[in-house]
Parts: C-alpha cells; structure tokens; sequence
C-alpha cells in the first residue's frame, strides 16, 4: 500500500511472524554453510509449537513464561509481602490515612511501570501498555467531578466508534459478519449481539429478584426490629486491622473513592478492546473478547440470583429495606412493577453472591488475560482485593460473598475460554478510516448514543436507567433487521453505549 493512503491498516498475524523470521535472522552469529545445515534446520523446527504446529512468536513465548504456576506463584507472594511489609513499616512512621494511601501507591507504581517503562517501548509489550494506560488514566479522571469525567468517557466512547469503521474495499464491507443463507451458522459480531441480548436479559431478571426477596423477607420490614446478622469472621478481622492502622470507615471510603478500582478496570477493559481491535493481543480479538466477558457474567449472574433466592441471608445494615425499598403494595401490578425500577443502590438480601465482585472480577479477568503481565495482574488484584475489604468492613455484603464472588467468577471465566474466538491462521488485513476522514453527519451519528448514555448517568434518574437500556437494545436490533443481518459499527457502538449506561448506573 502506499505511504500516503488515507487508510489506517491492522497488522495482521503473517506480519508479525515475517518480523519475528527476520529478527531472528538478523541476530545469527554465525554463517550458514553446508557443514551446520542440518544443525540449523534442526534449531528452527524447534521453534514450531507442538499443539497446534504454529511457529512461536516472542509474544507467545512470553505469555507462556508469565503463566508459569511457579512464577506467578512467587511474583505474586513477593508483591503480596512487599505490600504488607510496607504497609507496617508507614504505619510506624506515618500513621493512619497517608500510611495506607503510601502502601497502595506500590501496586499503582507498578502499573505505572508497566505502561511507561523502558520495556513497553516494544511492540510485543504494546497490549499490556493499552490495558496499564487506561487503568492509570481512570485513576487521574476519578479526581474529576463525575459530569465531567462521564464526559471524557464519552468523547473517548464517539472517538473509538469513529476509528473503529472499516474502509469500502471493492465495494465489499470489511469488517462486518452476517448470517449466511441458511441461518445455521452464526459468527463472529452476530455472537456478540446475542451474548449482549442474553447478558440484558439476565441483568433484568436479577434487578426483579432482588426486589422479590427483598419483599417477601418479612422480618426485615420493620425498622425497629430487623434480624440479627450472622457473625462474619472476616469482618471482624479486617475491622481489627482498620483500627490497628488508626483508620475510620470514613477513612477508608475516601481511599476507596480516590482509587475507584471499579471504574479504573472499565477503562481497562476498555483498553483491552482496543488492544484486541488493534491487533496488539495475538489473535484475541475484540468481539471474542466481549462475548467471553458477556457470558460469563451472564453466567455468574444466574448463579448469584438462584444462590440468594434459595437462601435468604438478613443484611447486615440497620434499616436496610426501608431505605431501599417502599412497604411491598397490596395490589399486583404495583407490586410488579416495583420490581422493574433499577436497584442501582444494591438490594438488602441479595447477598450470596456478590454482584460487586462479579462485574469487578469479570473486567479483572479479562483486562489481565488481555495485558498477559505478571507484575500488573497481580498488582490489579491487590487493589481489587483492598475494594473489598472495604466493602466488608462496612457490613455491604459478607466476607464469604466477596470471596465466592470472585472465585465463582475467575472458574467461569476459564470454563468458558473455548467460546472466544480466536482470529484465523491466514488473517486479513483489516483496513480502518482514520479520524481525519469522519465527515460531520458521522460525528453526529455517532455521537448521539454517547450523549444520550452520559445524560442518562448524570442527570436522569437511576430509576428509568432500565428503560433506556431496553430502549437502545431494540434499537440495535431493529437497525441488525433493517440491515439484513449485517453488523455495522454503529450498531457496535449503539451497543457499548448501553455497556456504558449499565456500567454508570450500577457500579
């Protein structure tokens, strides 16, 4: 192609092996002859994978050291120890609040090491910067007002739809997937759309039986006289070591407010999908990705939901119900309809598991498969880790939610790895429009979504956030049956806008 195209070509996998070939050509000490030819063949069929017969790029040589049981077992130990020795250390110097923001500054360090270090300056390294970057910039947009943060949001929202559109290329449309003839064969974006439509439904069940065993817990109505709740070891541990530190849980929530680790890993996922429709991530892609993502939480969601209506356990915040929920109505339809409204603030016996842990855990196990980095994976589950005690020490949700939250959801993340698709040996190239060709119709096209999201988390009230998700699903299916099946990019950004309007109103 020629240098001064206006289209912005994807690398595509044959690329990085021509590379790789090259590169490690080049680096040979020593001149083939006749007498070491058999030796060199041999020492290049070595470099052949056994599992699937491709050739071993450096990326996925590394990706299988930073796997390995024993050094993630050790790194992780290290930064762990790291962590608390540091810890106890300021709080002998400098106690309470600034000993303990001192101490999570390693594992932000750290991720800041990651995005700008002398070693993300490589293309291998490229995926983990994208996913370290977001992170890092979330945490310095958290110290915004929230209009003006969700605002950023939303521009970067607009701004990846724009890059993200495929040129025409013989008049045949790049990039897009459509249902063959015969309807049997369902591939790549059309999977994604049906695991975000599974993933709406689930979400919207759960809000109703939170509302349904909320209100059928009798005991729990009466403000003067709620159920005792059940002793939480964990709680009791963690809320001795808050005090051993000289913290309050006020506190506390300032830190957790300064970090905001949940919203720090929507940015990095966000990275993550960006990385993938670069193709930085190997032959992760975008859309298998975010159908991975999809059903796993869509899965872990199921599971919350059947856990906490089989076993109602009482909430442990005084008053709970009466401050979530009006006194249940005598007539059916109100009484359904109740059950409609967003549950944006949490329930009061939704407990086991926790929903917290699931959405957090579910973006923790996708942005780290994604970065494939040893120090940032663990350093991102530290502070997730640190989130929850937080959570636990202030009575929101038991130890034992937390912990099935997260451990429930990283096993269904690996059960479900065979559903994301990966990019075929013999890729082509993707060729993208870049920004400077978006013409002003496209502007506007593609950013009413985004606006109508950030309106609808910044001024409109949690309780229609539900009618705006099914509002922009319809949508996206209507325009997916004007089209004939075809996935469009507008469609795909219709879609991460509703993404980011559930993101908003429930995290």
């Amino acid at each position: 192609m020629a240098s001064n195209s206006p289209l912005i070509r994807r690398r595509s996998n044959s690329e990085d092996d021509d590379a790789i070939n090259i590169t490690m050509t080049s680096h040979r000490s020593y001149v083939r002859t006749q007498s070491n030819t058999e030796d060199y063949d041999v020492e290049m069929n070595n470099s052949y994978c056994s599992d699937d017969s491709e050739y071993i790029t450096k990326h996925d040589k590394g990706s299988r050291s930073h796997t390995a049981p024993s050094k993630l077992a050790i790194g992780g130990a290290a930064l762990i120890f790291l962590f608390l020795l540091i810890l106890l250390i300021y709080h002998k110097i400098v106690h309470g609040w600034w000993g303990l923001f001192l101490s999570l500054c390693c594992p932000i360090a750290v991720i800041g090491y990651v995005a700008f270090g002398k070693n993300a300056k490589s293309l291998n390294n490229l995926n983990a910067r994208i996913v370290a970057f977001g992170f890092l910039a979330s945490i310095c947009g958290t110290q915004c007002p929230k209009f003006i943060t969700a605002c950023i949001s939303g521009v970067g929202l607009v701004a990846f739809g724009l890059a993200m559109r495929p040129a025409q290329n013989n008049n045949v449309r790049v990039g897009m997937e459509k249902i063959s003839s015969s309807g049997q064969n369902l591939t790549g974006d059309i999977q994604g759309v049906l695991a975000a439509l599974v993933l709406t439904t689930m979400m919207l069940t759960e809000n109703f039986f939170v509302w349904v065993v909320s209100a059928t817990y009798d005991k729990s109505h009466d403000g003067g006289l709620d159920p005792e709740p059940l002793q939480d070891n964990g709680r009791i541990i963690f809320s001795a070591f808050s005090q051993f530190l000289g913290l309050t849980k006020y506190d506390l929530q300032n830190m957790r407010d300064l970090i905001n680790v949940q919203w720090a890993l929507v940015a990095a996922l966000a990275g993550s999908l960006v990385a993938c429709q670069l193709n930085f991530a190997g032959k992760r892609t975008l859309v298998g990705i975010a159908v991975r993502s999809m059903y796993t939480l869509a899965c872990v969601r199921a599971i919350r939901t059947v856990s906490f209506l089989l076993t109602v356990l009482p909430s442990q915040v005084p008053n709970c119900y009466l401050r979530h929920f009006p006194i249940p109505p005598s007539t059916w339809k109100e009484w359904l309809l109740v059950g409609l409204i967003p549950s944006s603030r949490g329930g009061c016996n939704d407990l086991i598991i926790s929903g917290h842990a699931t959405v957090t855990s579910t973006m923790a196990c996708a942005s780290t498969s994604i970065a494939d980095n040893l120090a940032f994976s663990t350093s991102v589950w530290i502070l997730l880790t640190f989130d929850y005690f937080i959570e636990v020490i202030q009575g929101l949700h038991y130890s034992v939610d937390m912990w099935l939250g997260a451990i429930v959801t990283s096993l269904i993340w690996r059960l479900l790895g065979p559903l994301e698709q990966k990019a075929p040996k013999e890729e082509k190239d993707l060729y993208l429009m870049p920004l400077s060709s978006a013409t002003a119709t496209d502007i506007i096209q593609f950013s009413i979504p985004a606006v109508i999201a950030v309106i609808a988390i910044t001024v409109l009230p949690n309780s229609i956030a539900n009618l705006w998700i099914v509002l922009g699903v319809i949508w996206a299916i209507s325009m997916l049956i004007r089209n004939g099946g075809t996935v469009t990019p507008f469609i795909k950004h219709v879609l991460l806008s509703i993404l980011f309007i559930s993101f908003g109103t429930y995290l």
